[in-house]
């Protein structure tokens, strides 16, 4: 009995040998799969007559078919609701003008740049005297761009001031 779902026989040896890398890897895994899927339709489809077998064929195609017509008529006839919807864009107030700045805000308030100074200075306390001087190391140690974060965020005060 002829079989809808036939297997390649000739095969050659090139496709055969292909390495195993994952590209070979993964080819020789589907065309596994592949044929164990033939094998299991052509059990299946053995005990049919020709005439079903050709009927189940045309039903498939044919479902197939309205499905395809069907996705089709969604894309061109669908419902407006579900497209994605674009908003504009809303500019900030300072880019109206071309050469127009913008406004300047304080980056930390006077309470907090007051008390990274007074961190500042307990730090200067400590790296100048004997005692915490090992104390000093030791947070520079844990911490080490520390003073230059406090540096410039003192300048980024001061440049806010302006």
């Amino acid at each position: 009995m002829k079989s809808l779902f036939k297997q390649k026989q000739n095969v050659t040896k090139s496709k055969q040998n292909v390495s195993l890398t994952s590209r070979g890897f993964i080819m020789n895994a589907l065309d596994k799969i592949h044929k164990k899927w033939a094998t299991w339709m052509n059990k299946k489809m053995a005990g049919l007559p020709i005439n079903n077998q050709l009927i189940l064929l045309a039903g498939f195609v044919l479902g197939t078919s309205v499905y395809s017509v069907y996705l089709i008529g969604e894309a061109i006839h669908g419902r407006p609701a579900s497209m994605a919807r674009i908003s504009p864009i809303r500019k900030p107030v300072f880019i109206d003008h071309p050469h127009s700045k913008a406004p300047v805000y304080p980056i930390i308030s006077k309470e907090e740049f007051e008390k990274i100074n007074l961190f500042k200075n307990y730090m200067d306390s400590l790296r100048k005297s004997v005692n915490g001087r090992s104390l000093y190391d030791r947070i520079i140690s844990e911490r080490p761009g520390l003073t230059d974060s406090i540096q410039l965020i003192e300048n980024l005060y001061f440049s806010t001031l302006k």
